[in-house]
C-alpha cells in the first residue's frame, strides 16, 4: 500500500547501501505517478496508460496486466491475495494478485491520486469527493462521507480511526467503524498530501506551504513548519524525525517534536514525490528527473540516478530492493552495494 503501513509512515527497517545499482526496468506504456507496492515477490503498480501491472520482483517480467479506461495514478494496496486500487475512469478495482482477473468493482467516482488502506476487511479511499468504507469481500459501501471537494489523499488508519486529507481546505477524522466525524483541521489551502501517524501526532503538509503535527486525538494543532511553496508530497517518519519534499525544490527533515528544521537539501525542481526512509538514508524523486538517496541525519548526498522524465511516484522498499515509477513511462529497482 501506499508508504508501506497503514499510518502512511514510509519507514522500513532494513538499510540500503550507496551506491545502489538498477537491477532492472520495464516500461509502460505512459507515464508511471503511481507508486509500487510489492508483495510475495510481485511489484505491483498503475500507469497513465490505464493498466495495472503486476511484475517479477526480481527480473521485472510481466506477469499479467489490467486495462481499465483511463489514468491509474492511485497506487495498489495488496491483502489477502487481492489487489485494490482506483482509476480515474471512476472505478475502484479488486483484482486477483495472481491472475489479474476482475474479482468486483465499484463505481465511486474519480480516483486520481488516493490510495486504498485496508483495515478489518475494509477498504478506505478517496473518490469523487467522497471518503468510502467498502466491504473487502463485495465492494459494497459500508459507509461514506461526502466532502463535494477533489479527494488526491491517501488515508492512513491508527487506533480506529482513518485520516485523511482533501481539497477544502481540511483534514479529516472519521471513525473507521461508522464513519462518524471524530474532528476537523482546517489549513490555508488545499490538502492535497496523504497524512502520516506517529506516536499520537498526525503530519500532513498542505498546499500552502506548511507541514502540520496535529494531536491525532483532538485535532488540535501543535506546530508548524512554513516551507518555501506548495506540499504535495506526504511526509514520511523515522523515530524523531519527520521528511517531506516541497515544491520550493528542496527536501526537509524536521524534528517531530517541535517541528525545527534539522536540515534541508535542494534538488533542481519541484517536489512532488513522498519520500521514504530506511534510518540511514532517505529516497525521493524530483521534478528534475532525479532520483535521491541522502544520509537521514545531515542530508548529504549518498547516491543519485537520472531518469528521462520527473519522478512524481513515491518509492517502495522490500528485501533489499527499492522500486519507484518515473514519468518516462519506466518502473524502476535498484539495490544496495
Amino acid at each position: 500500500m501506499f508508504h508501506g503501513d497503514l499510518e502512511n509512515t514510509g519507514a522500513v527497517k532494513n538499510a540500503l547501501s550507496p551506491p545502489l545499482s538498477i537491477i532492472w526496468k520495464d516500461q509502460a506504456g505512459d507515464n508511471v505517478y503511481s507508486s509500487p507496492a510489492i508483495s510475495n515477490g510481485v511489484v505491483y503498480v498503475g500507469s497513465n496508460d490505464g493498466n495495472v501491472y503486476a511484475l517479477d520482483a526480481k527480473d521485472g517480467t510481466m506477469k499479467w496486466n489490467y486495462t481499465t479506461n483511463f489514468f491509474v495514478s492511485s497506487s495498489p494496496a495488496v491483502h489477502e491475495g487481492v489487489v485494490y486500487v482506483g482509476s480515474w475512469d471512476k472505478n475502484f478495482f479488486a483484482l486477483d494478485a495472481a491472475t489479474g482477473e476482475l474479482i468486483w468493482k465499484k463505481d465511486i467516482g474519480t480516483v486520481s491520486a488516493s490510495s486504498p488502506a485496508i483495515y478489518n476487511d475494509r477498504v478506505y479511499i478517496g473518490g469523487g469527493g467522497t471518503v468510502y468504507a467498502l466491504n473487502t469481500v463485495d465492494g459494497s459501501i459500508v459507509w461514506s462521507y461526502k466532502i463535494r471537494e477533489m479527494i488526491t489523499s491517501s488515508p492512513a488508519v491508527s487506533n480506529g480511526v482513518v485520516y485523511i486529507g482533501a481539497w477544502d481546505k481540511n483534514l479529516y477524522a472519521f471513525d473507521a467503524e461508522d464513519g462518524s466525524l471524530k474532528w476537523k483541521y482546517t489549513a490555508d489551502n488545499f490538502v492535497y498530501s496523504s497524512p502520516a501517524v506517529y506516536e499520537n501526532i498526525v503530519y500532513v503538509g498542505s498546499v500552502d506551504g506548511n507541514v502540520y503535527a496535529l494531536d491525532a486525538t483532538s485535532g488540535e494543532m501543535i506546530w508548524k513548519y512554513t516551507t518555501g511553496d506548495a506540499i504535495y508530497s506526504s511526509p514520511a517518519v523515522f523515530e524523531r524525525t519527520l521528511f517531506i519534499g516541497s515544491a520550493d525544490n528542496n527536501v526537509y527533515a524536521l524534528d517531530t517534536g517541535t517541528g525545527e528544521m534539522i536540515w534541508k537539501y535542494t534538488t533542481g525542481d519541484a517536489i512532488y514525490s513522498s519520500p521514504a526512509v530506511d534510518g540511514e538514508s532517505v529516497y525521493i524523486g524530483s521534478n528534475d528527473n532525479n532520483f535521491y538517496m541522502l544520509d537521514a541525519s545531515d542530508g548529504s548526498l549518498r547516491w543519485k540516478f537520472s531518469t528521462g522524465g520527473a519522478i512524481a511516484s513515491s518509492p517502495a522498499i522490500t528485501d533489499g530492493v527499492i522500486y519507484v515509477g518515473s514519468r518516462d513511462a519506466n518502473i524502476y529497482a535498484f539495490e544496495g552495494s
